[in-house]
Parts: C-alpha cells; structure tokens; sequence
C-alpha cells in the first residue's frame, strides 16, 4: 500500500519586480560571466541570515527566521538586482536581533563578503562566503552507514529513498547542476513504527550537494540529513 503526502508551506510574494534583462536570459551569465564573484553559500547556519546564489542567478536562504528565495535577478555594474521580487514563507518569529531587518534589493561583493542593500542603499547586512556550491551532479544514489536513510535520483527526474523508517518514490522531480527539487507529490509505503525510527519526519523539498555531500531540507529550510555518496 501507498499513502500520499504532499509537502505543503505557506508562502508570500514579497514583491513583484520586472526586470528588463534576468540574469538567467543570459549566455554569459549560465556560464559564470560576472556572476562568478557571487557564486557561493554566504553566511551562517540554521538560524541566522544566510543566502546561496547559484549559477542561474536564482537566490535561495533565510533571514535568520523564514525561508527567502528569488529568481528574478540582474546585473547591473557590481550589483546583483533583486527588485525585492522574493518569495518569502510565512513563519511566526521571535524578536531576534539576527533576522534581517528588510528583504534586500540589490546585492554586492565586498572586501570578499556580500554585501546586502536595502532600497534605500542602506547596508543591511555582510555575510561571509561560507561552503560554495559545487558544480557537480546531484544525480546518483547517497546513504548514510549500515541500515540508515538513502536517498537514489535519476536523470529523468524520478527518485525513490528510505527516511530510516518507510520508503518512498516519485517521478518528475527537476535537477540542475547542484540542486535537486522533489517533486511535490511522493508516494510512501505505509509502515508502523515509533517517530524516533525515521531519520527524519518532515517530507524533503530540496537537495544541495555541498562539500561533496548531499544536504536534504524541507519546504522552510529546514535541515533534515546529510547523506555521503554511495559506494
């Protein structure tokens, strides 16, 4: 038997830019161009403000307490245009001096930090370069030791997996270069067993392959496994 879960988060436009030229139009851009000085994971962990600009110019993070993340973006000289065109998830959030005060509208590299702007030109922030996003394939199959978690992705976009408990397979699940999103339906097979069995309880959303291993998190950013390469 099969159960259906689909992975759900609420989730708000910020704003809508339009932009004369996306930097994913762009040949020189796919290819690195200027938009290498920018190409890596910035800032900290889970829980602070951190962004990953990846090679289509799509951006992709938190600020510190709700998941943030945009496709709209352009160069323009040595800034990185965002025209506060962000989708943003709708997470109550504590009085936390880290969380950005502002959702940025143009981005810069600075003395090897980025540098985050508001509307205003106003510094909101400076994150320091942390892993970059490696330019290697997601596809292939990842696992943790012994009986854990695997996680198996294919070229045309399907995937199947163990979360330490029950197994789970879909189809159409887009991958490009570094990431991978799942698709948005998965199929579970149904299996009794306590919570503390499964390696993670939340359904997965998206894959990075950073520092040569594959990071797994939910639909608001957060961090479910870390899963080597399989042998």
């Amino acid at each position: 038997m099969y159960r259906r879960r689909i992975g759900a988060v609420v989730i708000a436009v910020v704003a809508m830019g339009f932009a004369t030229r996306t930097v994913g139009a762009s040949a020189e851009a796919d290819d690195g161009g200027d938009l290498m000085p920018f190409l890596a994971r910035w800032g900290g962990g889970w829980g602070t403000p951190h962004l990953t600009i990846s090679g289509g110019g799509s951006v992709s993070g938190s600020d510190g307490c709700n998941g943030i993340w945009t496709d709209v973006t352009r160069l323009e000289g040595d800034r990185l245009m965002t025209d506060r065109a962000w989708g943003q998830t709708l997470r109550a959030c504590v009085n936390d001096p880290d969380v950005l005060r502002s959702i940025p509208s143009s981005l810069a590299v600075e003395d090897g930090e980025l540098v985050l702007y508001d509307e205003d030109d106003v510094v909101i922030a400076r994150l320091s370069r942390s892993v970059p996003p490696l330019r290697v394939s997601v596809l292939g199959e990842w696992r943790a030791d012994g009986d854990g978690p695997w996680i198996r992705l294919h070229a045309d976009g399907s995937v199947e997996g163990y979360d330490g408990c029950s197994w789970f397979a879909g189809t159409d699940g887009p991958a490009k270069g570094d990431v991978y999103r799942f698709p948005a339906e998965l199929s579970y097979t149904e299996a009794a067993c306590p919570p503390e069995a499964r390696e993670w309880t939340r359904v997965p959303y998206e894959a990075r392959v950073w520092d040569g291993v594959l990071e797994v998190f939910d639909a608001v950013g957060v961090h479910l496994t870390t899963l080597p390469r399989g042998r």
